[in-house]
């Protein structure tokens, strides 16, 4: 993929009604452009795959898109196979599979892991009172170097990289949870072309993960958000349905086989998204 086939790419994804921006795509570029693939049918770009690379830790998939008129016809499988070759190298590789394509990527060799639940809303309601609200505090660039800290300890990987580009880009409407001035948890927010999205979400517990996610939804009161929230904290979920959230549609999180997975899940609860990991 090339800086000169983001209009092309954008095309796809905005069939697909997806939420990601051409700051995304940028993203994914700066990232690991080599990673980064197109298809093309006449000299037409047809198909799309990504991967990004956290410090040649872990790839993560995403960003699979075909054009209607050309699937079923190995589109996919071959864009995918491709990318696979080029991350024989990499210790860990992931992706979030819908439904669908749960059964595709299973004949790839990779395995189910765990579940996601994506959930929105068009106008979110406030949730009540949730422990340590007074201790979240508005994200500044002061605060990357923590939180990177902290990410590399939860997830066992550094994700430095990305997370100062998100810092860089979608710092404004982002925020960090403080225990003695001690940031125990965070929650970017990236702007879409659709939805604000929240995520990904990082705190001690679901008391200081609901803090993060109701501060960020008292800031952009009025707007539309959205949320990939893993399916084993099943009170959070209901937490979200009761402020106005609801169930869009599940991922299935897959890892290729025999690759170790690693990360404390007990501190995750929702993701930056399935094309991030």
């Amino acid at each position: 993929m090339r800086p000169s086939d983001l209009a092309a790419a954008m095309r796809l994804k905005s069939a697909e009604n997806w939420n990601q921006t051409e700051k995304d795509w940028k993203l994914f570029l700066q990232q690991a452009p080599e990673w980064c693939l197109v298809a093309e049918y006449n000299h037409r770009l047809i198909g799309t795959v990504t991967a990004i690379n956290y410090s040649d830790e872990r790839a993560w998939i995403g960003m699979m898109l075909v054009d209607k008129a050309h699937r079923r016809k190995g589109v996919s499988m071959l864009l995918l196979k491709n990318l696979l070759e080029r991350l024989k190298g990499c210790g860990i590789v992931g992706l979030d599979a819908t439904p669908a394509g749960n059964s595709v990527y299973k004949k790839l060799g990779f395995e189910e892991d765990c579940h996601l639940v994506r959930m929105a809303t068009e106008k979110v309601k406030t949730a009540g009172e949730v422990l340590y609200r007074k201790e979240v505090s508005p994200m500044n660039p002061d605060n990357i170097s923590e939180i990177c800290q902290l990410d590399q300890q939860v997830m066992q990987f550094s994700r430095t990289p990305f997370l100062k580009s998100l810092m860089d880009h979608y710092c404004g409407n982002s925020f960090v949870l403080l225990n003695e001035k001690q940031i125990t948890g965070y929650a970017f927010v990236r702007s879409g072309s659709h939805h604000f999205h929240i995520g990904p979400v990082v705190a001690s517990d679901e008391a200081g993960a609901r803090a993060l996610i109701e501060t960020v939804a008292g800031k952009l009161k009025g707007e539309r958000l959205l949320i990939d929230v893993y399916g084993q904290y099943g009170n959070l979920i209901s937490w979200l349905e009761n402020s106005g959230f609801s169930i869009h549609r599940p991922f299935i999180r897959m890892y290729l086989r025999g690759r170790e997975r690693g990360g404390n899940r007990g501190r995750q609860f929702a993701i930056c998204g399935p094309e991030f990991g």
